[in-house]
């Protein structure tokens, strides 16, 4: 599917700017169990994770030499131990994610 910037009509005839479905479509994996600010933080984090992983991801190859990728662990960081221990961790990844690093498996602990 192509994402073109620009504005298109909804069904009830109101245009709308095409990079709301873009947003749309990062979202659409967070859900929102509390009603507490750590939740939406984390949500937050994990629709900025999904558009780098499927808008600019795509342009720049892949880089990653982990499995599973550094995006991928940064979300299941942050489902897993929330949104200070999670971002702790997926910082701590993506810095050790260079080319003098030997890779391999590296699951969220």
């Amino acid at each position: 599917m192509i994402w073109r910037f620009g504005w298109r009509k909804r069904l009830t005839g109101r245009r709308v700017p095409s990079c709301v479905k873009i947003l749309h479509h990062c979202l659409r994996g967070c859900r929102v169990e509390q009603s507490d600010e750590s939740a939406i933080v984390k949500n937050a984090l994990q629709a900025l994770i999904r558009f780098y992983r499927y808008f600019i991801s795509p342009w720049l190859g892949r880089q990653c030499r982990f499995h599973p990728s550094c995006s991928a662990y940064a979300i299941e960081a942050l489902e897993k131990h929330g949104t200070m221990r999670g971002s702790w961790l997926a910082a701590k990844r993506v810095a050790r994610c260079n080319p003098w690093s030997v890779g391999g498996f590296d699951p969220v602990p």
